[in-house]
């Protein structure tokens, strides 16, 4: 399974699930917008600099949370305004 996070600060994440047959790790990238359709991959935040690999749920949702709370990129329109 494939799972797109979209945050208000203009990150987001890309999540696939790891396939149980193979017992693989869940994938996490972090992700930028460019519209409603299309992202790109993110590879200058503090969090990483590459694709994260974990085993976990537990740590996939530490990351989707350190994912929201990085600093908001300049020029993200929000849908508080």
């Amino acid at each position: 399974m494939h799972y797109l996070y979209r945050f208000p600060n203009g990150y987001g994440a890309s999540v696939l699930a790891p396939c149980f047959v193979s017992n693989e790790l869940w994938e996490i990238a972090v992700i930028t917008w460019e519209n409603d359709d299309k992202y790109l991959l993110c590879y200058d935040t503090p969090i990483t600099s590459d694709v994260i690999r974990c085993c976990t749920i537990i740590e996939v949702n530490k990351f989707l949370e350190e994912i929201k709370n990085l600093p908001p990129i300049k020029n993200v329109k929000s849908n508080d305004a």
